[in-house]
């Protein structure tokens, strides 16, 4: 759910998320916050401000989840790394 949070803080979600499934994917078994998550790491979102790095693996900011070394040890700093 964190990642769902920060991706509405700092994306804009397109009025016509729940009804555009070509382009967003379709709705039938999977729940909104799932659908957000997956549309922004497709890059399908614009942001609201300035672009901000969330990790879809552990729910941070500051890095993408290619970067994440969540699940080894440590969280990467959320400052400096960028994809």
């Amino acid at each position: 759910m964190a990642v769902y949070g920060h991706v509405i803080t700092h994306y804009t979600i397109p009025v016509n998320f729940e009804n555009d499934w070509h382009k967003f994917g379709p709705s039938s078994g999977v729940a909104h916050e799932q659908r957000v998550n997956a549309a922004y790491s497709a890059d399908l979102f614009l942001p609201k401000k300035d672009k901000v790095n969330i990790c879809v693996n552990c729910g941070t900011t500051g890095h993408r989840k290619k970067h994440c070394t969540a699940g080894m040890g440590e969280v990467l700093s959320k400052e400096g790394i960028n994809d």
